[in-house]
This record gives structure tokens, sequence and C-alpha cells, in this order.
């Protein structure tokens, strides 16, 4: 378990700052995670791992712009998604999600949240080979791993965030105290075996909760996702999306408003323009003209290409181009 540098240390606390979408996106390692800005301005994120071991790790993440992130979680992990921060909620799988909501997700389970400027996200990811006999012996079922005991789901328990979040910010202030490790501490161990006999508790008071069922609209919004992602170069319209889903206009129109806040024809031009700023920043196309890679995403008029990027991104797409040739 490791964030972006397959070099991480096993065990510390690591922060890093971003500019660029892709590479945050990236520090979940394993989690396929991929972000669109549907929010004007630079984007300027923070990212933060906390290792214990193989077993556990801390994620956090901050944003500053309105993100539309995609993922899944490991087949080698079990993750619980939650906030830190109280005053600002977000979406997850098309509801509404609170300071006081908590995903717990299974090996392989998929998520999408819509994160708002100032989104503060915990991520407590467990290996599946470390909690497995662990809640089976928990649970009073040496054979059963954490999977019987566990719904994707988003199950909101105030009282539970409220203590998580305490223990998370107490583990995370213990190590910025005292980073080093001394050879032979149960340091690690004890807080592990903390986190074990929480999630264990919450999961013995709460073993059935039918929340997590994905919405009727989310269910619509993933398909259409799913298409324009796979047909965003094609010449494509909010018609043929509504025909792939096989919903009307009006109910597609509502229920992207409710997931992503944004109508499907402007998502897909965003994600047009969020490929072509991906294209600017590869060094595989220093050749190409801005041009021919807008062409290549449906974007023709260099004129309203400007215009749009310059409002998305806060920069033209020529200054992209000379920030990525001076890199």
């Amino acid at each position: 378990m490791q964030s972006a540098a397959d070099s991480a240390p096993t065990s510390g606390l690591v922060r890093q700052s971003f500019e660029d979408i892709d590479q945050q996106a990236q520090c979940l390692t394993g989690y396929d995670q991929k972000y669109q800005q549907l929010s004007r301005g630079q984007f300027n994120g923070q990212f933060s791992t906390l290792l214990l071991g193989a077993e556990l790790g801390l994620y956090f993440e901050n944003l500053n712009q309105l993100l539309d992130q995609a993922g899944s979680i490991p087949q080698d992990q079990y993750s619980v998604i939650f906030l830190m921060n109280k005053d600002q909620p977000c979406k997850l799988n098309g509801r509404d999600f609170s300071a006081d909501d908590l995903f717990f997700g299974r090996p392989g389970a998929s998520f999408q949240t819509l994160g708002r400027p100032g989104t503060h996200f915990c991520v407590v990811s467990f290996a599946r080979e470390y909690l497995d006999p662990l809640m089976g012996a928990t649970q009073g079922d040496a054979h059963a791993g954490f999977d019987a005991h566990l719904q994707d789901a988003v199950k909101t328990n105030p009282a539970f965030a409220r203590q998580l979040r305490a223990m998370v910010e107490g583990t995370v202030a213990s190590f910025e105290q005292a980073p080093a490790i001394a050879p032979g501490s149960r340091r690690i161990p004890a807080i592990r075996a903390a986190f074990v006999d929480m999630i264990a508790g919450f999961s013995a008071a709460d073993p059935a909760n039918p929340l997590g069922r994905r919405p009727t609209n989310q269910n619509a919004v993933r398909m259409a996702r799913d298409y324009i992602h796979a047909h965003a170069q094609d010449d494509i319209s909010v018609a043929d999306i509504c025909a792939h889903v096989g919903v009307s206009r009006r109910t597609l129109e509502a229920s992207f408003q409710t997931c992503l806040e944004q109508s499907p024809g402007m998502y897909l031009r965003l994600v047009r323009l969020n490929e072509i700023r991906r294209a600017l920043q590869s060094s595989r196309n220093n050749q190409r003209s801005i041009g021919d890679i807008a062409a290549e995403w449906g974007v023709w008029h260099l004129s309203r290409l400007a215009q749009y990027y310059s409002l998305q991104f806060g920069e033209l797409p020529s200054q992209t181009r000379e920030n990525q040739l001076v890199r």
C-alpha cells in the first residue's frame, strides 16, 4: 500500500502540493482515479499520505476547484471515505455527503464524488489480507472476511464519523510531533489495532444498512459519463447520450444537475477541455499544433477555444504549452 511514489517509505507522513489534477489523482495508487475540473481557475491541491506499514494507510486531499472524481477501490484493499471538515459537504455517488456520512467500500467498489472548493477528504485504506482475518475473528467467524459484514454503502452516523476524525487527527498529530519510529516500537501496531477495533465495533453495531444503493439518477449519470469519456473525440450530441442511456433529455438534464451540478452538454465540453489540456501538457505533442490537438477533441474554432480554455484554467492554451516546454 503506497501513495504516489513506489519508493515511498513503509511508514511516515508525506505532504505534497499539486497544480496538475492528474498528478494529484495518481496519489492513490491502484484506485484508477480520473479527475475532471468543472470550475474555473488554476488548480492548487494538496495531498498527504500517512502510511502505517503495508497494512494501513491514511490519505488526505484538499481541493480548491470543483472536481468530478471517479475511481474504484483496489482489489486488495478496503476503504472508508469521509470528510475531515464540517463546513464543506460534497456529493458521493449522486447523493449529498456531509461530515456525518461515511462510505464503506469493498475491494473493487466504484465511487464518484463531486468535490467542491474547500473539500477535505480522508481515505482510510486497509490491506485486505490484514483486515479479513482480524474482522472474521472479531465478528465471531474466523472464516469470514470483512466482505461478510460490509456493504458498499454510504452510512450516516455523526458519532462514529466524529470519533474516526478524532482518531485520524490524533494519529497525524503524533507523527508530526515524533516522526521517527524506534526499532521494535509497538507504536504503529497499536495504532493499527485501534483503527481495526473502531471499524469492527461499528460493523457489529450496524451489521446491515440498506443505504448505499445507487440512486436511479446516479445510474443514468454513470452510464452517460462512461459514454462521454469513450466518445469525447467523436461528433456526439446530448441526444446521442440520451439514446445511449435510454432516458429523456429532461431526465438526463435533471440527473446531471443533481449529481454533477452541470448540464450534460457542459460536462461534455469540460471533458474535452480537460483532455486538450492534458495533451498540451504532454511532451509527446510538442510538435503538434494547438489547432490539431483541439480538432482531435472536436473543437474547431481557436478563438472560442481560447475563450473557454482561459475561463476554465486561468491561462491560454499557448501558455500551457509554454509552461510544459520550460519544465
